[in-house]
């Protein structure tokens, strides 16, 4: 499970590094346009693997043809996509009117092109547990977009700094992709008999993916037209800053997760087992993390300058909407695993309306308006979604609360452990700032463990497996393997 997680979370924190890093030297309206184009393109992007990927993770034998047809079909998708982006680019700029949107999704749109030629070995790799081969990966790739970025807008090129961190970091991964699968491509293997052996299951994924990448992208698609750029860059740093760490994490443990259960949809125990490891997982680390960010977010806002001020309270409230996706994504996961894409395709059918008709209702009133309806929404979808947890493991509400109490004051120990020190620490140098915060995490460390037994437990035995690997690179487990 370990790998899992940093396949992305070690990347993508040297990536929030950068952004942050960004932060301090661009404008909000430089986010804003990033935003406004990210939010078209993540609705093209849902085609862009095809579902595929997905089955050939999810089914009990591939072959290289189904690899190749995948593959084939993968990179001719990847270049009518980067076509279409750049030709809805002059649209996009008229409907969040936006001028300067359109070259900067047109030079976006290239990366469905670039991502495109790695995809099908990225599913091999999750396929075979590689997670360990991915975490290098995205730190890898992370890090150079993100250093190419700094130096970018260190020169003065403004948004197109985010431009090119995006672009970057897509060529660096695509090519560490190739560079440690052992399988390749072959035009002879591509073949219709493959691609109606994955299309079934594929089709299914396809349609949830269009309807999870309008709900997930429904909040600047709605907000975009209504607001500013500068309101819609607020939010973008918002939401990158909070909701965004979140959905990495559980994304990285829906990663370990699908291919679990995939290969256990008729041993119910060990599907319980695995989904309540998960969910502990997730819960003792999101829950403590969000609750410590609401205390110290005017803090953290304030060191990227006056121009942010206004995000502290929409980032305050996103982090109800990040603890709500945490536990939303796994039961999204369990639905892929257990063969109910059907149910996946109601879902974010459902969920997608509600979040629109909020989010515009919410605008009336301005960003924060917008922000509190998208928050209510996704508070209101966890009943329905621990009922269908329910449904698929055994694991009820009262399991899931029972599961939930223990990080949660482990939370509060954090938040108030932080809130103090954040208070004395004002005007205090570095040094003193540094002790606080070793002594406010060993603090909560002590709390968890204590509180929570079984967390510490789960931790403890994956750190094991790291340790292995450290010490015989060929062990099992450091490619992700399972137990």
């Amino acid at each position: 499970m370990i790998w899992a997680v940093l396949q992305q979370v070690g990347g993508q924190v040297t990536s929030m590094l950068a952004f942050l890093g960004l932060a301090a030297l661009l404008r909000p309206s430089d986010f804003g346009l990033i935003g406004m184009a990210g939010a078209w393109l993540a609705i093209l992007n849902a085609f862009c693997e095809t579902g595929f990927g997905a089955a050939i993770i999810h089914r009990d034998r591939v072959s290289g043809d189904h690899l190749s047809t995948t593959f084939a079909l993968n990179l001719a998708v990847g270049a009518a996509l980067t076509l279409l982006g750049v030709a809805l680019s002059w649209p996009a700029e008229f409907y969040f009117h936006a001028p300067g949107l359109q070259p900067v999704m047109a030079a976006l749109s290239v990366g469905f092109l670039v991502r495109a030629f790695g995809l099908t070995q990225a599913a091999l790799a999750q396929r075979e547990l590689r997670f360990r081969a991915l975490a290098l990966r995205d730190l890898v790739a992370n890090f150079v977009g993100g250093a190419i970025g700094l130096i970018l807008a260190l020169a003065g090129y403004g948004v197109w700094s985010l431009v090119g961190m995006s672009l970057v970091s897509a060529v660096v991964s695509t090519a560490m992709l190739w560079r440690v699968a052992h399988w390749r491509p072959r035009r002879s293997e591509v073949s219709r008999k493959a691609a109606a052996d994955l299309w079934p299951y594929g089709s299914r994924v396809l349609g949830f993916n269009l309807f999870k990448a309008f709900s997930q992208n429904t909040d600047r698609l709605i907000i975009g037209p209504l607001l500013s750029a500068h309101q819609v860059g607020l939010y973008t740093l918002a939401s990158r800053a909070i909701i965004f760490p979140v959905s990495t994490f559980a994304g990285a443990l829906g990663n370990y997760l699908f291919p679990q259960v995939s290969r256990l949809q008729s041993d119910r125990t060990g599907l319980r087992a695995v989904y309540r490891a998960v969910m502990i997982v997730t819960l003792s680390i999101v829950l403590p993390g969000l609750a410590t960010v609401v205390v110290l977010t005017p803090v953290l806002v304030a060191l990227l300058g006056d121009r942010w001020r206004d995000a502290t309270p929409v980032m305050q409230v996103l982090a109800l909407v990040a603890l709500a996706q945490a536990i939303i994504s796994p039961v999204g996961q369990l639905m892929k695993g257990l063969g109910r894409p059907g149910w996946l395709l109601r879902w974010s059918i459902g969920f997608t309306l509600f979040t629109a008709a909020a989010l515009w209702f919410g605008a009336k009133w301005g960003l924060m308006g917008a922000t509190v309806g998208y928050a209510a929404v996704h508070l209101a979808a966890l009943p329905v979604i621990l009922l269908i947890g329910w449904r698929l493991t055994g694991v009820g509400i009262a399991q899931f609360l029972a599961i939930l109490w223990r990080p949660a004051l482990s939370a509060i120990v954090l938040a108030v452990c932080a809130g103090v020190a954040a208070h004395y620490a004002a005007g205090w140098g570095r040094p003193a700032v540094a002790a606080i915060a070793i002594t406010v995490g060993s603090l909560y460390l002590a709390a968890l463990t204590r509180l929570n037994p079984e967390f510490a437990a789960l931790a403890v035995r994956e750190l094991r497996k790291v340790r292995l690997v450290a010490e015989n690179p060929t062990n099992l487990a450091g490619n992700g393997g399972p137990g």
